[in-house]
């Protein structure tokens, strides 16, 4: 019976072992983008991705987007749709020196006032 399967153990091993150190492996891709020094000096600038308001970098790589002529940064890919969408809206938030101004946000609830009335109060 070893007879039997002792040619196709052998032709299974030749099989395996026919392509072991033909080929050197293809190097691993890198998909994150590249970002040039340049880019990292207009990243340092904006600090907050344009729709977000998170700081660039805390989601990977910024993501670089061309609007209307002028390069701008992203926190991801989530992003891009917003600002391709309105872009005026998103420009509008960076200064002259392409830093992202960002409303502060309060935490106090909106004040309302009572609505006044001419008759007063029935008495206890």
């Amino acid at each position: 019976m070893l007879s039997r399967f002792l040619p196709l153990t052998l032709l299974l091993a030749a099989i395996a072992l026919a392509g072991c150190g033909a080929s050197d492996p293809a190097p691993a891709k890198d998909d994150k983008p590249v970002l040039t020094e340049a880019d990292k000096a207009l990243i340092e600038k904006q600090k907050l991705c344009l729709v977000a308001d998170e700081p660039l970098g805390s989601m990977g790589t910024p993501i670089k987007l061309t609007v209307k002529g002028r390069d701008v940064f992203l926190c991801c890919e989530g992003c891009r749709e917003a600002v391709l969408k309105d872009p005026d809206k998103y420009l509008a938030k960076l200064d002259a020196n392409g830093t992202v101004v960002v409303a502060p946000k309060t935490d106090e609830p909106a004040k309302t006032e009572a609505p006044q009335t001419a008759e007063p109060a029935p008495a206890p």
